[in-house]
């Protein structure tokens, strides 16, 4: 819990001249910040919900079209505990091994943060926890997780620019 406070404020202090310099009103970033705080709980609904087809489509539609975009590109677009996905392909790929055999990933959100950088650019930092039921039947034990997700407005729709999660080790 320490690292991820820690980790949180200094993004938040290593951007607020941006944040300062954005030219946003408080009600501005608010509404931003809403926005996009329904668009994660959207993708964290469908991320945990149950794995179908469907699902993956609308989890896929989230994210970033073109890989160049992103802040390293090819590589490292989507850093999932020790895995690093280097293109959408990839991501794909990842998702549907998932997919493919859990039934549902039920979790809870423990602390979400949201900063607006600029009318088009959101850091959102949070915790959880979360364990996975498989479609065998298997429950795994129960996890902690710190995420950093990196949002950009594309053509009217926030999607997801950079995404990297972290295991905790339970407190």
């Amino acid at each position: 819990m320490k690292k991820f406070v820690i980790t949180f404020c200094l993004l938040v202090m290593s951007f607020s001249w941006s944040i300062a310099q954005n030219g946003l009103t408080t009600e501005e970033r608010e509404s931003i910040k809403e926005t996009v705080k329904n668009q994660s709980q959207e993708f964290w609904n469908l991320f945990t919900q149950e794995y179908n087809d469907e699902n993956l489509k609308r989890i896929l539609n989230l994210l970033l079209e073109t890989d160049n975009e992103t802040w390293i590109g090819e590589p490292a677009f989507w850093i999932r505990n020790n895995n690093i996905f280097y293109t959408k392909d990839e991501i794909k790929e990842g998702f549907e091994k998932v997919f493919t055999n859990r039934e549902s990933t039920p979790t809870k959100i423990k602390e979400n943060y949201f900063a607006v950088l600029a009318p088009d650019l959101v850091i959102e930092v949070l915790t959880q926890d979360y364990y996975i039921l498989f479609k065998n039947g298997y429950r795994a034990s129960d996890f902690e997780a710190s995420y950093t997700i990196v949002w950009v407005l594309k053509e009217n729709q926030w999607k997801i620019l950079h995404f990297h999660q972290s295991r905790l080790e339970k407190e």
